[in-house]
This record gives structure tokens, sequence and C-alpha cells, in this order.
């Protein structure tokens, strides 16, 4: 196979068609996923057989100018400091990965003076969204808008270190079809809950500290490793792949459809890596800070919605029932995790009240 710099020099697509299992990739193991149901599932299926599992990939080469990578991003009311560390992070990262990056910028609900201060460079584009659409609706409309054959995915909030974006396409490189996230760290510690899969808050902590062990001693092969779940905070793949994908189910508002991107591409033979190399600092609870219940609210419903589409209508109704005793029970500890306080947690009764006994719900809308 070509390394992804002669690819690149040559314009070729890397393999359009998932294989499963190709490579000799480390794995967690044992990731046994039911038959997909729910509404999220039969719209996927509607698009695309089970039984042929050839992803689109057009020769766009009529299209495409000499762009390799669009970082897209998205931002609502950002940290600006913040967010001026992660572009310079992410531009240098390219220059060293030896890359043509053009960034694509989408705000949510305003443009700002201060931010267009930021992001106002050569090779950057911003799109603007009257009103906060969320994170799945603004970025799908930046995938739709990139001139690179790659897309890089990235969070307001996360720090690339030099070699990160080189990482991650050499960890393409490895499967004729995959989405790639960097082995996500905050302040050094790995974030267990970026790449795995939880369907409920029990589950969760009856197996967190034993998965988060094994994700640590895959973590130190120099290949990547195969994850239950790609992190949408920094996340890469072939434009075509993310368009043919979605890449993100609009239902979800925040947070959760990284998740349903996971389980959809999974089932379609992609291949879900984390490259160990690729450094990335998440600083993380940028929102959570600055609208906390928004975020509780956006978290909560996804958590619940992605249950609703891919588990069976009684376990999402008795995951419905847990996230009830779950935020009573931890209303005295409240302020003591990344939830915040009282006030903020008590903005999950109104989502779980609103999803009952439904099969699905409308779009999340603040």
């Amino acid at each position: 196979m070509q390394s992804w710099r002669a690819c690149l020099r040559s314009r070729c697509d890397l393999g359009s068609r998932p294989s499963r299992g190709s490579g000799s990739l480390p794995s967690l193991g044992g990731i046994g996923r039911r038959p997909l149901s729910g509404p999220g599932w039969a719209r996927c299926l509607a698009q695309t057989s089970m039984s042929s599992c050839v992803i689109s990939a057009p020769d766009r080469d009529g299209e495409w100018d000499m762009t390799d990578i669009t970082v897209c991003l998205v931002l609502f009311d950002p940290n600006l400091p913040l967010l001026e560390q992660v572009v310079s992070s992410a531009r240098r990262s390219a220059i060293a990965a030896g890359v043509t990056a053009e960034f694509l910028f989408v705000e949510n609900g305003r443009q700002s003076q201060d931010v267009l201060k930021v992001v106002s460079f050569d090779g950057a584009r911003v799109l603007t969204n009257q009103l906060n659409e969320g994170f799945a609706r603004a970025m799908n409309w930046a995938v739709s808008e990139a001139k690179g054959r790659y897309c890089l995915l990235l969070n307001p909030d996360a720090i690339l270190d030099e070699q990160a974006v080189s990482e991650l396409m050499h960890a393409l490189q490895q499967s004729h079809a995959a989405l790639v996230c960097p082995l996500m760290r905050s302040e050094g510690t790995i974030q267990i809950d970026a790449m795995t899969l939880w369907s409920s808050s029990t589950g969760r902590i009856m197996a967190r500290n034993r998965k988060l062990r094994r994700l640590e001693r895959a973590a130190r092969s120099d290949s990547a490793i195969r994850v239950e779940k790609v992190s949408g905070g920094v996340l890469l793949a072939l434009t075509s792949h993310l368009r043919d994908l979605g890449p993100f189910d609009e239902r979800f508002f925040l947070y959760g459809e990284d998740a349903d991107l996971s389980i959809r591409a999974a089932a379609r033979g992609f291949a879900l890596l984390a490259a160990p190399g690729a450094g990335v600092n998440h600083i993380g609870g940028e929102s959570s800070a600055r609208h906390g219940r928004l975020v509780e609210a956006a978290r909560q419903d996804a958590a619940l919605r992605l249950c609703a589409y891919h588990k069976p209508y009684l376990y999402s109704l008795a995951i419905r029932l847990e996230a009830l005793f779950v935020t009573l029970l931890g209303m005295p500890f409240a302020g003591r995790s990344t939830s915040g306080s009282s006030r903020v947690r008590v903005a999950r009764f109104p989502v779980i009240r609103q999803w009952g006994i439904h099969r699905d719900l409308e779009r999340f809308s603040p």
C-alpha cells in the first residue's frame, strides 16, 4: 500500500470498499453488537443495503482543488484565547505533515467580530448560522462545503501536537476504510469515555476501570488500535466517506452524534481506529462552564436518543428509569463532577419526562 504522502501526490482515493478485519491491528477485542434497529438505523438502511458495503467514492478530480485536508470547527461562544491555541496548533501540525490545509469555521448563532479576528487568515472560510443549530447540523454543513480530499473534524478545545496530523494520516492508511481519532487525553490522562460505547450508567460504573486498563495496554503499540467509538472531538476520514455516512444524524444536538456515527460506520465495515502517536490535549468542560443547563439537557437527550435508536425498546425504557434514579441519587453530590451544580443537573428532568414512553422524538432543540 502506498504511503499517505504518495497517495496525496497521486490524488488516489484510499480504498473505497470497507473491509472487516483488514490488516493486523491491535484490538480491544470482543466488541460484539446485536443487529441494529430503530429509526436512525432504518434511515441508514434506506440509503444503502447491509449486503452491499461499497462506499461511494466518485472521481472528484474535476471538483477538488489542491487542498489535501479541510479542518472543520463548529463555534458557539468560544473561549477566544483557547480557540487561538487550537487553530495555531492545527496549522503547525498540518505544515509539519506537509499537507495543504484549508480551515472551515461554522459559527452557530451569530457572527462575532472578536471571533473573526482569530479565524481570519489565508485559507480560512467562515459560515454563519443565524441560530444555534447544534454541533451535528453545523458540522454536516462544514463537511458538505469542504474542498479537501480529507476532513479533520476538530473541537475548539482540542490542542494538537505537531505530529498529530501526520500520525492520523498514517493510521488512516492502515485500513481500506476507516474513521480515525487520536488516543484522546486530557492533561495526559486517557479519556476512556471518548472511545467507549456506554449504554447505561450502571454498565459504565462496573466496566470503566477494566476497559481503561485494556485501553492503556493497547496504547503502548506504535500502530493504530481498534476502539469501540471514535471521538468527534478530533476525527479524520476521507471527505467522500464522511459525506456518504452523513456524517452525523442531525437529531443529535450536542453529544452522542459521534457514538451514533461509530455504530453506523462499524456496521458498514469501517474500521474505528485510534492513533496513539497523535498527541492531543483535550481541555474539555468549556461548554459546560459557559452553558451548563443547555449542555446537561443536550447530554441527557443524546444518551436516551442513542439507546432509542440502537437498543431494544424495553431496554431503552429501562435506561430512562435508570437516568431518573441516577439523577435523583446524584443531587446531594452535585458540584463534585463535570455535570456541575444541582441547578444544572435538574435540566435532565424535563428531557427524561419528554422522552417518557416514546420510541422517538423530534430533534432536540434548546
